[in-house]
């Protein structure tokens, strides 16, 4: 539980409302497991969340771990929800200090949605661990929730920050 960073009551609810949505089964012997209809939703959520793990932010922010998140269709999606700085703000509202947020463009290119526009962003280097994203596609989304070094939930806002973009 420590390793997930929940406390008991929180694990076992999360079980619970899990096994009750279908979506794992427990075994008295083996422990929990994942149920058809769990695998079927972990498939459709990997086929709109691609996780990137953790990403350089040194360049935008010193004293931060970036964490990021690419998301299919994240343009179309990320405007649908508020533009990027809702986007931003949700991040912030899950608990990160900020966020990145990159819009890819045709050939790869990447680039950081301001007021005034679009701005280049290749150079940065998040862009240099988000090309490791296996089939990178124009109109996908990075969202890089920016936490403190010491901040050891910065995956979890950007997860759920992600969820709420792509449930809107």
């Amino acid at each position: 539980m420590k390793d997930i960073g929940l406390g008991e009551a929180s694990t076992k609810t999360l079980l619970r409302r899990m096994r009750s949505a279908g979506l794992i089964g427990i075994d008295s012997v083996a422990g929990a497991y994942i149920t058809d209809s769990g695998l079927k939703l972990l498939k459709a959520l990997s086929s709109v969340i691609k996780i990137a793990g953790e990403v350089s932010v040194e360049d935008v922010c010193r004293d931060c771990n970036g964490f990021g998140v690419v998301l299919r269709g994240g343009v179309k999606a990320i405007e649908s929800f508020g533009g990027a700085i809702r986007a931003r703000d949700e991040v912030v509202r899950q608990g990160g200090m900020g966020a990145l947020i990159l819009y890819v463009l045709s050939e790869g290119r990447f680039v950081m949605p301001t007021p005034t526009g679009l701005e280049e962003a290749s150079s940065l280097s998040a862009v240099r661990d988000l090309r490791s994203i296996k089939d990178l596609r124009e109109g996908d989304a990075a969202v890089i929730a920016l936490c403190y070094k010491s901040d050891r939930e910065c995956a979890c806002y950007a997860v759920n920050s992600a969820l709420m973009i792509m449930r809107n």
